[in-house]
């Protein structure tokens, strides 16, 4: 355990003897700013806990904001610790997503391969597209496609007669105009 009047104290990883400089408690626990005994403020401090383990190996100016930063990040792990446990779910869910979907090879081979023991990066099975021969114009002639509104005024011509209704005028004016283009 380490006290205000603790000296002659061995840090592990660190050379010399250090004492107590000043001391901090944040969250009900408490921390000590420790100095080398004999270079002072030659050799940058060291922060540790009551029970001797180190929180921050280089501490400049104290108990400044950055230290009490890196002390309240020791403090309470589990924030800093949820980012890295929000980037390891997204891994994860990337991770899963490529072991249900597969490789490249796999996503496309899946359809034409047999089995899955065929995928190999090479599309194998694929069906065999004909190739039909060019044909000239002479040999066959494209159907003449007929408008559909043409065939909608005839139906409506065709309807209102069956049913005793007068055709309407502008229906009589289109079909006979297009009669004389004929």
């Amino acid at each position: 355990m380490v006290t205000l009047d603790t000296k002659d104290y061995k840090i592990d990883g660190r050379e010399g003897n250090w004492m107590v400089a000043d001391d901090i408690i944040i969250d009900g626990k408490q921390f000590y700013l420790m100095e080398h005994q004999k270079y002072r403020g030659l050799v940058a401090s060291v922060i540790i806990d009551s029970y001797g383990k180190m929180v921050v190996e280089e501490c400049a100016n104290g108990f400044d904001e950055v230290a009490k930063k890196k002390i309240f990040e020791f403090v309470h792990p589990d924030e800093k610790n949820q980012q890295s446990v929000k980037q390891q779910k997204a891994r994860l869910e990337i991770w899963q997503k490529y072991y249900q979907n597969g490789t490249y090879e796999r996503s496309r081979e899946s359809g034409t391969e047999a089995n899955y023991d065929m995928v190999d990066g090479c599309v194998n099975n694929e069906k065999k597209v004909a190739v039909q021969p060019i044909q000239t114009m002479d040999a066959k002639k494209p159907k003449k496609r007929t408008s559909v509104i043409k065939k909608l005024h005839e139906k409506q011509i065709a309807i209102a007669k069956k049913s005793g209704k007068p055709v309407p005028k502008y229906l009589e004016q289109q079909m006979e105009a297009e009669r004389s283009r004929k």
